[in-house]
C-alpha cells in the first residue's frame, strides 16, 4: 500500500487513522478552525475506535471461511476485552441481519426490474459493500453507496484503491483522487459519495445524477446519525420517505430508563468527553419515540427492538453456543452485555405497509427476552412499561474507597455489622475482607491466610455468628472449589465443595447448615445440583424430589423463610435464556431412615405479576419477615428494567405453590408482588449488578457493585446504601483487615471516650475504692390536671402516675381473653432469648415467628415452672401494615383491644403529640437491654409484676454505651452494681403508669409473665427531631446525629499528621467538648 494522503496517519494501534482537524484545515485553509469543524472532526474521530473493535471481533468471531475485510483498514489488531468484543458482534450481526433480509426481499415484477441499492449513511471505514458483495449473488443488480464526510471518504476511497482484495470484487472501477462532483470512488457494484448528510439539496441532486431515486433503496446508518442535531436528522428521514421505494434502518443508542441509570450516565459522559455528544437520545430516548419519529414523517410500517430482543429472538441457539465457546475468549460479563444490548435498538422503516420485514412476519416471534414495538401496532409487541411502584425505602449513601469493587460477597457477622469478601476492583481481583460497622460493635479482620482472590462467589452468615464462603471464580474457566469459615475474625478452611462452581445460590437452612444449588461449573457448564453443608458433617448431596424441578441455572435468587421453606427464581439457564420462574422449596426427614430430601413446588405467580420484574437474574434474594422477600437488582430479560422496578417485594403468605391453586393466585397476583421504590437520588442511582445484600434489622444495605459500561468506562458504586424507612444512618465504619475497632475509634475515643464495660459486682463488695451506689426509688405521685403532667415533663425526672385509669384492660387482658379477641393464629414475631437478660448488643436472643395463640400459651404457663423450664420469650408490637417503615399504633394494629385502653385525660399531652403506642407482652424472667430512648415515654403497666430500674443521663459515660449507639453493652444492669452512677428502681404492678424522661437509661426484668402499652410522645419541637423515619423512638436528636457526622470529618482532617501532634489537638478539641457541655 502507498503512502496514505497527508491528512492521515498510521497511529500506535497500526490503524490507518485520519487526522479530522488537520484534513479539515488543510483542505479549508489555514487559520484557526470553527467551533463546526472542531465538532465535524471529532464526529469523524468516533470512526477510529469503533473501526480497530470491529477489527477485534472479526479475528476472533468469524468463521474459518469467512473473510476479514477490515484487515485492510486497521493493519495492527488490537484485542478488545470478551464485553467490547460480544457488543460489537451483535451490532455489526443487527445491520447485516437487516441488509441480508433487504437483498433477499422479493420485489414487485416489472417489465425493467429495479435496481436495489444500500446507502450507508455515515458509514465510516465500515466495509458493508465487500462483505455482502463476497456474501451474496455476485450477478444481483445491487449498487452500494456509502456516505460520509469528504475529508474520511477520501481515504477510504484511496485504500480501496489500492487493494487487490477490495477491488477484484468491483467491475468498471474509477478511482477519483480529487473528487468529481462528491464522487471519490464509482464502480458498477459501488460508489463512495464524500458529502454531508445535512446537505439534502445536494444529496437530492447526486440521488438523480446517478439514477438512485426510482430504485429500491436501504438507507442504513450505524451509530452516525446521533451524532447531528437532532431537526437535521429529522429532515433527513423526511426527504427518504419522499422517495419512491425507500426502507430505513438506523442502529444508535437509547435511553430506556432515562439519563440517570448508571449505564446511561457513564455512556452520556464518555461521549461528552470526546466532544462528540449524543444528540438523539434526548430527543427521542426510547423505542417509542423512534417510532413516532419515523411514523410522523411517512414511514408507513416501522419496527425497532433493543439489541437484547434481537439477542434472544434473531440470533440462533447454536449461533450464540459457537460465539460462547470461542476459544481464549472466556466470557462471563452477562450483566453487563443485556444491559448493553438494552441501550441500543435497531430499527427497520418502510414506506409502504408493508406487512413483511426483518422484523415482523407471521414466522417471527418476540417472545424471548428484549423489547420490540412497532408500527402499527400489534399484539406481538413487548413492552417493559408498568405500573407506578410503591414508594417505601429512603435510601443514604455512605462512599468508602475501600469498596470499589464489584462481583464480591457480602454477610452479617453481628447485630449491625457484616463482612465483605473478595470481588473486582480498579484493577485485579481482590482477595481482601472487609468489616463494616455502623454501630461499633463489629468484629475484627486477622490479616493472615485466609480466601484468595475471587469473584462470582457466595458468604452466607449462620445464626451462630459464623460465616461459610463458597467458591468463586478467578477467570470464567477456572471455578474454585474451596470452602471458608469466618470465626471471631479469623479465616479456617474447611472441606471443598464437592464440584468448583461460580454464580451459584446459597442460605441458611434450619439446624445451622447452609443449601447451595446450581451455578457455573468446569468448561462454562450450567449445574443443577442440591448440597448441604453443617459444620460437624460437611458437604453432602441433597436429592431433590417433585412432579417437576427447577432446571439447572446460575446467578438466581435464593433465600429461606422462617416459615420452614424457601424460594428460589429468575436467573439464566444453560442456554443463556432469562428464568422467569418461582419456585417453593422445602427440607423433609425421613422418619424411619433420617435421610433428607429437598421438595420443590412450582408457582404461576410468575406468569400474570408483573412478569418482566420477575424476568431476571444476577439479583440478591433475601428474607425481611413477615412472610415477605425482597428480590434488589439484577437484570431484566425483557426491555431494560426501570430503576424504580429494581426492588420487587413478594408476599409468600399470599403465594399457593401448586397447579391446584394456581389460578388463583394469579387472580391475586398484585397483592403477592410489587415494585418497590427506594429513594435514591437521581445523578447518583447504583448500579444493582454484581453487588451484595445483607439485611441488618430493620435495614437493607446493599455493598458494592457495578459493572464494565461497553467501551465506555467502567460504573461501581463505591460504598454502601442503606435503605430503611425514611431513617438514615450515617456513621458507618471500614474496617480493613488487621485493623481492629479500636484503630477506628481511636481518634473518636478522645473527643467521645466511651465508659469501660464494668466488671460485675456483687452485691456488698467493693471496686477498690469506689463505693457501690445507692438504689433511690422513683418517686410516687397521683396527679388530676394536664397541667400537672406537663410539669412533670418539664422538670425532666421520672415518677410513677398512680391512681389513674387506663381502662379495662387492667381486669380484662388475661391470655384467654387475648386469644379469643386478637385470634388464635394470628403470626407475631418475638424474641426468643437464651438467658434471663437479653443483650441487644451481643445478640443473645433469636427472632421467631409464632402464632399469637402458641405465644401466650409458653409465656403464660399454667403453673410458672422454674426459669430453667420454660421459654423466655419477647414480644414488641410493630406495625400491622408497614413494619419496617411506620411505628406502632395500638388502635391499628390491634383495633380489637383499642378499646379496652384508654389514655388518662391528664396525659392529654401525650396524646396530642403521640408518636407510638407498641404492645409489649413478655414471659417471666427475661430482661429487657439497657437502652435509652429519644422521646418522652409514658410506660402503662397492664399485667403482671415487672422491676423497672433508670439511671440519670448523665450516667450514659459510665454505663459502656458506644459511641452512636442507644444501648449499652452491659449485659446485665439488675446482677451489677456500677461505681458513680445513681439508679432508680420501681416494681410495676397492674394500673402504673411511669413517666420515663427523655435519655434517661433503663431497662426492665418482669418477675411473672407481664402485659404492658408503651406511649411514646414528642415534648421537645419537631426540628429537634432527626428528619425521617424512627419506628421505635429510639433515635437520637437531629443535633446530636449531625455532631457525630462532623467529628468525623473533624477526625480525618487531623490523619495526616504526627501521631503526637494529631492526639495534642483532639485533647484539646475534646476539653473545648466539655466546657460547652458545662454551658
Amino acid at each position: 500500500m502507498s503512502t496514505p494522503d497527508p491528512a492521515s496517519s498510521v497511529d500506535d494501534d497500526g490503524q490507518l487513522k485520519l487526522s479530522p482537524l488537520a484534513a479539515f484545515t488543510s483542505r479549508k485553509g489555514k487559520g484557526k478552525p470553527s467551533e463546526k469543524v472542531r465538532l465535524d472532526a471529532a464526529v469523524i474521530g468516533t470512526n477510529n475506535s469503533s473501526i480497530v473493535s470491529k477489527r477485534s471481533v472479526e479475528r476472533l468471531y468469524l468463521k474459518e471461511n469467512e473473510p476479514q475485510f477490515l484487515r485492510y483498514f486497521v493493519k495492527k489488531p488490537h484485542r478488545r476485552s470478551p464485553i467490547i468484543n460480544r457488543g460489537y458482534w451483535v451490532r455489526m450481526q443487527a445491520v447485516e441481519y437487516a441488509v441480508h433480509w433487504f437483498l433477499h426481499e422479493e420485489l414487485p415484477h416489472l417489465p425493467v426490474p429495479k435496481k436495489k441499492v444500500v446507502v450507508n449513511l455515515g458509514c465510516g471505514y465500515d466495509p458493508l459493500p465487500f462483505q455482502s458483495l463476497s456474501k451474496e449473488n455476485p450477478n444481483a443488480e445491487v449498487l452500494y453507496v456509502d456516505i460520509d464526510y469528504p475529508e474520511l471518504i477520501a481515504i477510504k476511497a484511496s485504500i480501496v484503491s489500492q487493494t487487490p482484495e477490495l477491488y477484484c470484487l468491483l467491475t468498471d472501477t474509477r478511482h477519483h483522487a480529487t473528487a468529481v462532483d462528491h464522487v471519490h470512488y464509482e464502480s458498477k457494484q459501488y460508489l463512495a459519495l464524500g458529502c454531508d448528510l445535512r446537505d439534502l439539496w445536494t444529496l437530492q441532486r447526486l440521488f438523480e445524477n446517478h439514477r438512485l431515486v426510482d430504485s429500491a433503496i436501504l438507507f442504513t446508518a450505524e451509530v452516525s446519525l446521533t451524532y447531528m442535531d437532532p431537526n437535521s436528522v429529522d429532515d433527513l428521514l423526511q426527504w427518504a420517505a419522499n422517495l419512491p421505494d425507500a426502507r430505513f434502518s438506523i442502529l444508535e443508542q437509547i435511553l430506556p430508563s432515562g439519563p440517570h441509570h448508571p449505564f446511561a450516565r457513564t455512556m452520556l459522559k464518555h461521549f461528552e468527553s470526546l466532544s462528540t455528544p449524543l444528540k438523539s437520545v434526548f430527543a427521542y430516548p426510547q423505542l417509542r419515540d423512534h417510532i413516532r419519529r419515523f411514523s410522523s414523517r411517512g414511514w408507513k410500517s416501522v419496527d425497532a427492538c433493543d439489541l437484547l430482543a434481537f439477542w434472544s429472538n434473531r440470533v440462533s441457539h447454536s449461533e450464540r453456543e459457537r460465539i460462547a465457546t470461542i476459544q481464549g475468549e472466556p466470557f462471563d460479563e452477562f450483566e453487563e452485555f443485556y444491559i448493553f444490548c438494552q441501550h441500543y435498538f435497531i430499527l427497520y422503516a418502510h414506506i409502504s405497509s408493508n406487512p413483511h420485514t426483518p422484523f415482523h412476519s407471521p414466522s417471527i416471534l418476540w417472545s424471548a427476552g428484549g423489547e420490540y414495538r412497532r408500527f402499527p401496532s400489534t399484539d406481538s409487541a413487548t413492552s417493559s412499561d408498568e405500573n407506578t411502584p410503591c414508594t417505601r425505602f429512603s435510601a443514604e449513601f455512605t462512599a468508602s474507597p475501600t469498596l470499589k469493587r464489584r462481583f464480591g460477597a457480602a454477610a452479617s457477622i453481628g447485630w449491625d455489622s457484616l463482612v465483605y469478601q473478595g470481588g473486582q476492583g480498579q484493577t485485579a481481583r481482590l482477595g481482601t475482607s472487609l468489616c463494616i460497622t455502623h454501630s461499633g460493635e463489629g468484629i475484627g479482620l486477622a490479616k493472615r491466610n485466609g480466601p484468595g482472590a475471587r469473584v462470582c462467589h457466595t458468604m452466607t452468615a449462620l445464626p451462630n455468628g459464623k460465616v461459610l464462603l463458597v467458591g468463586g471464580r478467578t477467570s470464567p474457566d477456572k471455578p474454585l472449589k474451596d470452602s471458608w469459615l469466618l470465626d471471631a475474625g479469623v479465616w479456617k478452611k474447611v472441606d471443598d465443595i464437592p464440584s468448583a462452581r461460580y454464580r451459584h445460590s446459597a442460605t441458611v437452612v434450619p439446624s445451622d447448615r447452609i443449601l447451595v444449588y446450581g451455578g457455573r461449573g468446569e468448561n462454562r457448564s450450567t449445574l443443577g445440583d442440591w448440597l448441604l453443608w453443617s459444620e460437624d458433617r460437611g458437604w453432602r448431596a441433597l436429592p431433590a424430589l417433585g412432579a417437576s424441578l427447577p432446571s439447572p441455572r446460575f446467578s438466581s435468587g435464593l433465600c429461606w423463610t422462617d416459615h420452614e421453606f424457601g424460594v428460589i427464581g429468575g436467573g439464566l439457564d444453560a442456554k443463556g435464556d432469562v428464568l422467569d420462574d418461582i419456585w417453593r422449596l422445602e427440607l423433609h426427614e425421613d422418619p424411619m431412615t433420617g435421610n433428607e430430601t429437598l421438595r420443590a413446588f412450582w408457582s404461576m405467580v410468575n406468569v400474570l405479576s408483573r412478569r418482566h420484574l420477575w424476568k431476571r437474574f444476577g439479583g440478591q434474594m433475601i428474607y425481611t419477615g413477615f412472610g415477605k422477600i425482597l428480590y434488589i437488582g439484577g437484570v431484566s430479560g425483557l426491555g431494560l428494567m426501570k430503576c424504580e422496578n429494581e426492588i420487587l417485594e413478594v408476599d409468600c403468605n399470599k403465594v399457593y405453590w401448586n397447579l391446584l391453586t394456581a389460578f388463583y393466585s394469579c387472580s391475586h397476583a398484585n397483592h403477592i408482588s410489587r415494585a418497590i421504590h427506594a429513594r435514591f437520588p437521581k445523578d447518583r442511582t447504583p448500579f444493582l449488578i454484581g453487588h451484595s445484600v445483607v439485611c441488618l434489622q430493620e435495614r437493607v444495605v446493599i455493598c458494592g457493585g457495578g459493572g464494565v459500561c461497553f467501551s465506555m468506562g467502567t460504573c461501581t458504586n463505591d460504598g454502601i446504601w442503606t435503605l430503611s424507612g425514611n431513617e438514615k444512618y450515617d456513621n458507618w465504619r471500614f474496617i480493613e483487615e488487621g485493623q481492629g475497632l479500636e484503630d477506628i475509634q481511636q481518634g473518636m475515643d478522645m473527643l467521645m471516650p466511651d465508659s469501660p464495660i464494668p466488671e460485675t459486682l456483687e452485691k456488698g463488695q467493693l471496686n477498690g475504692c469506689s463505693k457501690l451506689p445507692d438504689i433511690l426509688d422513683v418517686k410516687k405521685v397521683s396527679i388530676s390536671s394536664a397541667e400537672e403532667f406537663r410539669k412533670f415533663v418539664e422538670a425532666g425526672e421520672p415518677v410513677v402516675l398512680q391512681g389513674l385509669n387506663i381502662g379495662t384492660c387492667v381486669d380484662s387482658w388475661t391470655p384467654e381473653y387475648l386469644k379469643s379477641t386478637v385470634g388464635n393464629n394470628r403470626q407475631v414475631v418475638v424474641h426468643m432469648a437464651r438467658s434471663s437478660a437479653m443483650s441487644f448488643q451481643q445478640k443473645n436472643f433469636k427472632y421467631q415467628t409464632m402464632q399469637f395463640g402458641d405465644f401466650l400459651d409458653a409465656a403464660f404457663p399454667s403453673l410458672l415452672p422454674s426459669s430453667s423450664q420454660h421459654p423466655r420469650l419477647y414480644f414488641r408490637s410493630v406495625s400491622l401494615t408497614e413494619p419496617t417503615v411506620a411505628p406502632a399504633n395500638l388502635h391499628d394494629d390491634f383495633p380489637e383491644l383499642a378499646l379496652d385502653f384508654a389514655l388518662p385525660a391528664p396525659l392529654s399531652m401525650a396524646a396530642e403529640n403521640l408518636h407510638s403506642s407498641p404492645l409489649r407482652i413478655s414471659s417471666a424472667d427475661v430482661g429487657m437491654w439497657l437502652h435509652y430512648d429519644g422521646m418522652a415515654n409514658v410506660l402503662c403497666h397492664i399485667s403482671g409484676t415487672k422491676l423497672f430500674r433508670l439511671y440519670p443521663p448523665a450516667d450514659v459515660t459510665k454505663l459502656s454505651f458506644p459511641s452512636g449507639a442507644t444501648t449499652s453493652t452491659i449485659p446485665d444492669v439488675f446482677s451489677q452494681a456500677v461505681p458513680g452512677t445513681t439508679p432508680y428502681d420501681v416494681e410495676l404492678n397492674p394500673g402504673d403508669i411511669v413517666y420515663i424522661p427523655p435519655l434517661w437509661l433503663h431497662a426492665a426484668k418482669p418477675l411473672t409473665p407481664c402485659v404492658a402499652v408503651n406511649v411514646f410522645f414528642r415534648n421537645l419541637s419537631d426540628k429537634a427531631y432527626p428528619h425521617g423515619r424512627d419506628v421505635y423512638a429510639s433515635r437520637d436528636l437531629a443535633a446530636y446525629e449531625k455532631g457525630r457526622k462532623k467529628l468525623e470529618g473533624i477526625i480525618k482532617d487531623f490523619r495526616k499528621l504526627p501521631k503526637d501532634v494529631k492526639t495534642f489537638y483532639l485533647l484539646r478539641l475534646a476539653e473545648e467538648l466539655k466546657d460547652g457541655a458545662k454551658k
